[in-house]
């Protein structure tokens, strides 16, 4: 019996670092093909914001838009639990003028997560055909380059419709940066450049909270009907 919790503890440590490394030479197999439902089903994501219009005439090079594929985790600001976003975000705010068009937090370049299901980070804007053009590198807590700059490998189709490229053509490709995970109380940033254009740099973050359950109510099998009812309130 202790040999065999051994073995499991050992596994598990060597397993959650395993985890823990940002996996940028593999491609997650939902992202390989067609993205179908089961994208949708499994993840949330987030962006900063993106133009849905066609470019200007004489725009040299494509925006770039970051998206994070993120696990439908539990969110801060429910119909239970009116609050103040998280002091964590306060390091990733951004200018009000962005307009975000997705996700529950605004005028911040990062998501909070809850839980430790790795994220999926891609770029609108980058396809095969001008990938020579970027770099790309990955940030911890800001400040710790655990990856550093890189060029672009892969490719998933576009999950968005509406992404222009500088011709006009609506964009098929995305590119697939890679999969990051850190521990709780520790963020990571991916940040984009354009070689021609080195004082632009893109970027958006993940941040993992440290956070306690917290009891907000307690029921009894004699009063399942009131926590049936409580629990599907949230969605009225």
């Amino acid at each position: 019996m202790i040999k065999r919790i051994g073995y499991i503890l050992i596994v598990s440590f060597i397993g959650g670092d395993l985890f823990a490394q940002p996996a940028i030479d593999t491609v997650h197999p939902f992202f390989k093909g067609k993205l179908d439902k089961k994208v949708g089903l499994l993840y949330d994501f987030f962006e900063i914001g993106a133009p849905t219009i066609k470019p200007p005439k004489g725009k040299r090079y494509n925006d770039v838009i970051l998206s994070v594929f993120h696990s439908k985790n539990l969110y801060i600001n429910t119909v239970f639990n009116k609050q103040d976003e998280p002091a964590e975000l306060n390091a990733f705010r951004i200018n009000k003028s962005y307009a975000q068009i997705t996700g529950t937090y605004r005028y911040t370049s990062a998501v909070p997560l809850f839980d430790s299901v790795p994220v999926i980070v891609t770029a609108y804007g980058i396809d095969a055909s001008n990938k020579d053009l970027y770099r790309f590198r990955v940030m911890k807590n800001k400040t710790e380059e655990i990856v550093p700059w890189s060029r672009i490998k892969f490719f998933s189709p576009a999950y968005m419709y509406y992404r222009y490229n500088v011709d006009g053509t609506m964009q098929t490709q995305m590119a697939y940066l890679g999969q990051f995970w850190e521990k709780p109380g520790n963020s990571i940033t991916v940040e984009v450049k354009n070689l021609n254009v080195p004082d632009t740099v893109y970027n958006i973050s993940a941040v993992w909270l440290k956070r306690a359950p917290e009891i907000i109510a307690t029921f009894t099998p004699e009063t399942m009907k009131e926590f049936i009812s409580v629990y599907k309130y949230q969605w009225k």
